[in-house]
Protein backbone atom coordinates (compact mmCIF):
# COMPACT_ATOMS: atom_id res chain seq x y z
CA UNK A 1 0.00 0.00 0.00
CA UNK A 2 1.56 3.29 -1.08
CA UNK A 3 1.34 6.59 0.81
CA UNK A 4 -1.29 8.05 -1.57
CA UNK A 5 -3.62 5.10 -0.87
CA UNK A 6 -3.19 5.74 2.85
CA UNK A 7 -4.00 9.44 2.45
CA UNK A 8 -7.09 8.85 0.28
CA UNK A 9 -8.59 5.75 1.92
CA UNK A 10 -7.17 4.94 5.35
CA UNK A 11 -6.96 8.49 6.74
CA UNK A 12 -10.73 9.20 6.34
CA UNK A 13 -11.61 5.83 7.88
CA UNK A 14 -9.35 6.45 10.89
CA UNK A 15 -10.80 9.97 11.18
CA UNK A 16 -14.33 8.51 11.17
CA UNK A 17 -13.42 6.15 14.02
CA UNK A 18 -11.87 9.04 15.97
CA UNK A 19 -14.94 11.16 15.21
CA UNK A 20 -17.25 8.47 16.60
CA UNK A 21 -15.21 8.25 19.82
CA UNK A 22 -15.21 12.02 20.25
CA UNK A 23 -18.85 12.63 19.34
CA UNK A 24 -20.35 9.89 21.49
CA UNK A 25 -17.84 9.20 24.29
CA UNK A 26 -15.75 12.35 24.51
CA UNK A 27 -16.50 13.15 28.15
CA UNK A 28 -16.25 9.56 29.37
CA UNK A 29 -12.87 9.31 27.69
CA UNK A 30 -11.89 12.93 28.40
CA UNK A 31 -8.14 12.37 28.68
CA UNK A 32 -8.07 10.14 25.62
CA UNK A 33 -10.33 12.59 23.77
CA UNK A 34 -8.02 15.50 24.54
CA UNK A 35 -5.02 13.45 23.40
CA UNK A 36 -6.84 12.55 20.17
CA UNK A 37 -7.88 16.14 19.53
CA UNK A 38 -4.34 17.45 20.08
CA UNK A 39 -3.04 14.69 17.79
CA UNK A 40 -5.52 15.73 15.08
CA UNK A 41 -4.56 19.40 15.49
CA UNK A 42 -0.84 18.65 15.16
CA UNK A 43 -1.38 16.19 12.31
CA UNK A 44 -3.64 18.58 10.39
CA UNK A 45 -1.57 21.72 10.97
CA UNK A 46 1.66 20.08 9.86
CA UNK A 47 -0.26 18.58 6.93
CA UNK A 48 -0.84 22.14 5.72
CA UNK A 49 2.84 23.12 5.91
CA UNK A 50 4.66 19.81 5.32
CA UNK A 51 4.46 19.97 1.49
CA UNK A 52 6.39 23.26 1.67
CA UNK A 53 9.11 21.67 3.82
CA UNK A 54 9.55 18.15 2.43
CA UNK A 55 8.82 16.74 -1.03
CA UNK A 56 8.62 13.02 -0.17
CA UNK A 57 5.02 12.07 0.86
CA UNK A 58 6.33 9.35 3.19
CA UNK A 59 8.37 11.82 5.25
CA UNK A 60 5.50 14.30 5.18
CA UNK A 61 3.34 11.62 6.83
CA UNK A 62 6.06 10.84 9.40
CA UNK A 63 6.34 14.56 10.22
CA UNK A 64 2.55 14.83 10.60
CA UNK A 65 2.41 11.81 12.93
CA UNK A 66 5.33 13.10 15.00
CA UNK A 67 3.72 16.56 15.39
CA UNK A 68 0.45 14.93 16.42
CA UNK A 69 2.16 12.69 18.96
CA UNK A 70 4.12 15.58 20.50
CA UNK A 71 1.05 17.80 20.85
CA UNK A 72 -0.91 14.85 22.22
CA UNK A 73 1.65 14.27 25.00
CA UNK A 74 1.71 17.97 25.87
CA UNK A 75 -2.09 18.02 26.01
CA UNK A 76 -2.17 15.10 28.44
CA UNK A 77 0.37 16.62 30.78
CA UNK A 78 -1.41 19.92 31.33
CA UNK A 79 -5.11 19.02 31.34
CA UNK A 80 -6.90 22.28 32.27
CA UNK A 81 -4.63 24.38 30.11
CA UNK A 82 -5.00 21.78 27.37
CA UNK A 83 -8.81 21.91 27.58
CA UNK A 84 -8.70 25.70 27.39
CA UNK A 85 -6.19 25.78 24.53
CA UNK A 86 -7.88 22.92 22.68
CA UNK A 87 -11.23 24.66 22.85
CA UNK A 88 -9.73 27.99 21.82
CA UNK A 89 -7.68 26.59 18.93
CA UNK A 90 -10.43 24.39 17.54
CA UNK A 91 -13.11 27.08 17.82
CA UNK A 92 -10.79 29.53 16.03
CA UNK A 93 -9.85 26.96 13.38
CA UNK A 94 -13.50 25.93 12.89
CA UNK A 95 -14.65 29.53 12.41
CA UNK A 96 -11.90 30.30 9.90
CA UNK A 97 -12.41 27.01 8.05
CA UNK A 98 -16.19 27.31 7.73
CA UNK A 99 -16.69 31.08 7.52
CA UNK A 100 -13.63 31.97 5.42
CA UNK A 101 -11.95 32.64 3.07
CA UNK A 102 -9.59 34.87 4.95
CA UNK A 103 -9.35 37.97 2.77
CA UNK A 104 -8.62 40.49 5.51
CA UNK A 105 -7.52 40.59 9.13
CA UNK A 106 -11.09 40.86 10.48
CA UNK A 107 -12.13 37.19 10.34
CA UNK A 108 -8.96 35.82 12.00
CA UNK A 109 -9.15 38.47 14.75
CA UNK A 110 -12.82 37.76 15.44
CA UNK A 111 -12.18 33.99 15.34
CA UNK A 112 -9.26 34.30 17.78
CA UNK A 113 -11.32 36.48 20.15
CA UNK A 114 -14.18 33.98 20.14
CA UNK A 115 -11.65 31.15 20.61
CA UNK A 116 -10.13 32.88 23.66
CA UNK A 117 -13.58 33.40 25.21
CA UNK A 118 -14.55 29.78 24.49
CA UNK A 119 -11.27 28.53 25.99
CA UNK A 120 -11.81 30.57 29.16
CA UNK A 121 -15.39 29.34 29.56
CA UNK A 122 -14.21 25.77 29.03
CA UNK A 123 -12.09 25.89 32.20
CA UNK A 124 -14.95 27.29 34.32
CA UNK A 125 -17.55 24.82 33.03
CA UNK A 126 -15.41 21.77 32.32
CA UNK A 127 -18.07 19.05 31.90
CA UNK A 128 -20.44 20.95 29.58
CA UNK A 129 -17.49 22.39 27.66
CA UNK A 130 -15.88 18.98 27.12
CA UNK A 131 -19.21 17.43 26.08
CA UNK A 132 -20.06 20.22 23.63
CA UNK A 133 -16.51 20.52 22.35
CA UNK A 134 -15.96 16.79 21.76
CA UNK A 135 -19.45 16.47 20.27
CA UNK A 136 -18.77 19.27 17.81
CA UNK A 137 -15.24 18.17 16.92
CA UNK A 138 -16.40 14.55 16.52
CA UNK A 139 -19.27 15.70 14.29
CA UNK A 140 -16.85 17.80 12.22
CA UNK A 141 -14.50 14.84 11.72
CA UNK A 142 -17.39 12.50 10.90
CA UNK A 143 -19.19 14.81 8.48
CA UNK A 144 -15.99 15.85 6.68
CA UNK A 145 -14.65 12.32 6.26
CA UNK A 146 -17.95 10.58 5.50
CA UNK A 147 -18.50 13.08 2.69
CA UNK A 148 -14.88 12.63 1.55
CA UNK A 149 -15.60 8.94 0.93
CA UNK A 150 -18.60 9.70 -1.31
CA UNK A 151 -17.54 9.92 -4.96
CA UNK A 152 -17.72 13.41 -6.50
CA UNK A 153 -20.06 12.24 -9.27
CA UNK A 154 -22.65 11.18 -6.66
CA UNK A 155 -22.30 14.47 -4.75
CA UNK A 156 -22.65 16.35 -8.04
CA UNK A 157 -26.06 14.77 -8.69
CA UNK A 158 -27.56 16.13 -5.46
CA UNK A 159 -30.15 18.90 -5.85
CA UNK A 160 -28.13 21.10 -3.44
CA UNK A 161 -24.46 21.82 -2.92
CA UNK A 162 -22.13 19.77 -0.73
CA UNK A 163 -21.76 22.66 1.75
CA UNK A 164 -25.43 22.35 2.68
CA UNK A 165 -25.09 18.56 2.92
CA UNK A 166 -22.07 19.00 5.22
CA UNK A 167 -24.04 21.40 7.44
CA UNK A 168 -27.02 19.03 7.69
CA UNK A 169 -24.86 15.98 8.49
CA UNK A 170 -22.70 17.99 10.91
CA UNK A 171 -25.66 19.44 12.86
CA UNK A 172 -27.44 16.07 13.13
CA UNK A 173 -24.30 14.27 14.38
CA UNK A 174 -23.41 17.11 16.78
CA UNK A 175 -26.89 17.22 18.33
CA UNK A 176 -27.14 13.43 18.65
CA UNK A 177 -23.58 13.14 20.00
CA UNK A 178 -23.93 15.94 22.57
CA UNK A 179 -27.34 14.66 23.70
CA UNK A 180 -26.03 11.10 23.96
CA UNK A 181 -23.02 12.19 26.01
CA UNK A 182 -25.11 14.39 28.28
CA UNK A 183 -27.61 11.59 28.95
CA UNK A 184 -24.96 8.93 29.54
CA UNK A 185 -22.91 11.08 31.96
CA UNK A 186 -25.67 12.60 34.13
CA UNK A 187 -24.34 10.90 37.25
CA UNK A 188 -20.67 11.64 36.51
CA UNK A 189 -18.86 14.67 37.88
Amino acid sequence: MDINTINVTVTPIVAIIIGLILAFAGYRLKRIAMAIIWFVIGYSFVGQIAPNLIEDPFWQMILRIAAGAILSMIGLSIEKLAVSLTTGVVVTWFIIQHFGPVTSWVLPCVAIAIGVVAGTIAVWAMKPAVIVFTGIEGANLLATNILALIPAEILGKLPFDSGLLFTIVFVIIAVVGITSQWQSTRNME
